[in-house]
């Protein structure tokens, strides 16, 4: 699962249940180096809920075909708007463009993000 093997659990059981009430479910990674890199025990980012905030936060991994690259966030609470994220990682005129964005194509306003589901409908 996306959850840091750490977690007590009566956290588990609050993620579970907050899960459970969005009708959300977490599958598995279909690649083992992709899920230790990206929510394994040392990679810092994993999906919890914070029950003071009522709000799920997770890890939100950014691709980039064009350029064969990729960009990771940690932390993303389910009222946290991505577009506040792109806006700092790229600026509103590419003013915050990685290196590789050479042509300042990525400006925060003109990334169009998509949520790739599985063959089960599932993210």
């Amino acid at each position: 699962r996306g959850v840091a093997p750490a977690a007590p659990p009566a956290m588990e059981e609050e993620l579970a249940a907050a899960l459970r009430a969005r009708g959300l479910a977490v599958g598995e990674f279909l690649d083992e180096g992709l899920r230790q890199q990206c929510v394994g025990e040392h990679a810092g980012a994993r999906l919890w809920y914070d029950s003071a905030a009522a709000e799920l936060h997770s890890p939100v991994l950014l691709l980039y075909p064009e350029a064969s690259m990729s960009d990771f966030i940690q932390d993303v609470a389910e009222g946290e708007r991505l577009a506040d994220h792109l806006e700092e990682m790229f600026g509103e005129a590419a003013e915050r463009s990685p290196p590789w964005d050479t042509e300042r194509k990525y400006a925060a306003p003109a990334l169009q993000p998509y949520l790739v589901l599985d063959a089960d409908g599932e993210a």
